[in-house]
Formats: C-alpha cells, structure tokens, sequence
C-alpha cells in the first residue's frame, strides 16, 4: 500500500471548514436548480455534483485522520459542533 504524510500543521483548519462548508452549499444549491430536469445541462450539473461530493469525501478523510492521530482537538478540526 503506498502513502503519504501530509503536514497538519500546514492546514488552516478553520478555512478548510469554511471552504468545506461552501462545497456543500454549491452541491446544494446545483442539486436543487437541477431538480427533475432531464436536460443536457443538468447531466452536466449531476456529474459536477458527483465530482464535489469526492472532494467532499476527501476533506472528510483529512479531518478525520486527523482527530484520529490526536494531535490535534476535535474543535481544532470540526469547530464548534452544533
């Protein structure tokens, strides 16, 4: 299995919420556009929600290989939950 360190304490992780955040606003906002439309566009949209839902995913890997290592705090990480 190949792997890769990747440097904790070069993520800001309060903008990397926000930005995670905003990525989830974004699929919102195109799912809800697209809704019930068969256009060629909105095959467009559903492949371009598919593609920040990965994005998604993967922010979601770092942060939580990062509240595993425990280097970090949960708050650190996830902020304030809600």
């Amino acid at each position: 299995m190949k792997k890769f360190m990747v440097d904790g304490d070069k993520i800001e992780w309060n903008l990397l919420r926000k930005r995670k955040r905003r990525l989830s606003e974004i699929t919102d906002y195109i799912k809800v556009k697209h809704l019930n439309n068969q256009s060629k566009e909105s095959k467009k949209a559903n492949e371009t929600i598919e593609y920040l839902r990965g994005t998604l995913h993967l922010i979601d890997f770092i942060q939580d290989g990062a509240a595993e290592s425990g280097m970090w705090t949960e708050k650190e990480i996830f902020g304030e939950l809600e």
